[in-house]
């Protein structure tokens, strides 16, 4: 008898005298099945936060278990604590507690890093991915001391046990947990300006206000010019007096210059004039990563833009 077959039987007995009587008697007797813990867990590995699998899956196919029993989830590197990893699930065709399926992360997270709950099986971030790092006031992933590098990707070995008796009976399925690559991951590479040497610009005098000087997101390396993941900024600017009959008056204001933050757009803040301020200046702009590790890390630039002293001319 198979319980997974049929769980019930129904039998019609009857008695009756030996011979030719006609006195006879009849019993319905109901015969239950039990349940004998005949099956281990079996994970079906078709299964993450975003992507529900619902198709009917024969989990008695130990063929097609084979290629079900891993699950692969990505983080962002600066998740914060508490964030969902993702669920792995399993199934036990046994009845009652035969079929409960209790989950506990068995190897691998020797940093404890993840917790999973033993019911659901979903995998929780219980400490940050980047250590020695630590959310400030302002909710930005600080650096701290003594940083250590940091594991790309974390594989984990999950038990889904029954609670059959007298005997549980578990099986096992690998976690891979990777950190996010490309923007905001720690695989994406860190911002670099494509050469050391000085930029030279030519700011045509009189010009009005938000004229654009350069694209700066052009001076990038070309894999690490990722739009919407990088910010520029201007470090400093100050006038540079090469020639003597040309001083800076000192009430001059200071920003002459900007730069947009997500675009890298080198633009002018007011309408420059060479008498009143200067025929040279010195710029550093910074460039700096956006998401997780990349906030660490950043280049600068330094700019020399020299005042042409005609008015721009345009060809027709």
């Amino acid at each position: 008898m198979d319980y997974e077959m049929i769980q019930h039987h129904y039998l019609l007995a009857a008695v009756r005298y030996s011979g030719m009587s006609l006195y006879s008697s009849h019993a319905t007797i109901y015969v239950h099945i039990l349940d004998a813990n005949e099956h281990a867990p079996q994970f079906l590995g078709l299964y993450t936060p975003s992507n529900l699998i619902t198709n009917n899956i024969n989990v008695l196919d130990s063929d097609a278990m084979s290629r079900l029993g891993s699950f692969t989830f990505y983080v962002s590197g600066d998740s914060p604590v508490g964030s969902s990893i993702g669920c792995v699930t399993a199934f036990d065709p046994d009845s009652s507690d035969n079929g409960q399926i209790v989950y506990n992360i068995v190897k691998g997270d020797t940093s404890d890093f993840f917790a999973i709950e033993p019911k659901t099986g979903c995998i929780t971030l219980v400490k940050h991915l980047l250590p020695s790092h630590s959310y400030s006031n302002t909710g930005e992933l600080v650096p701290g001391l003594n940083s250590k590098l940091f594991v790309r990707t974390h594989y984990l070995v999950v038990s889904a046990s029954d609670n059959g008796t007298p005997v549980s009976k578990s099986n096992y399925t690998q976690v891979k947990i990777h950190i996010v690559p490309g923007p905001g991951g720690i695989d994406a590479p860190a911002p670099r300006f494509a050469s050391d040497d000085v930029l030279y610009l030519t700011v045509h005098e009189n010009v009005p206000p938000n004229t654009v000087l350069a694209p700066l997101i052009r001076q990038l390396t070309s894999d690490s010019a990722i739009p919407g993941f990088i910010a520029f900024r201007l470090v400093m600017a100050e006038p540079m007096n090469l020639l003597y009959e040309h001083r800076t008056n000192s009430n001059v204001p200071i920003n002459l210059f900007g730069v947009i933050v997500d675009t890298g757009l080198l633009v002018t803040l007011v309408q420059l004039d060479r008498e009143t301020h200067g025929d040279f200046h010195r710029l550093v702009v910074e460039v700096v990563g956006t998401g997780g590790i990349r906030s660490m890390f950043y280049d600068r630039l330094i700019i020399q833009a020299y005042h042409n002293y005609h008015n721009p001319c345009h060809n027709s």
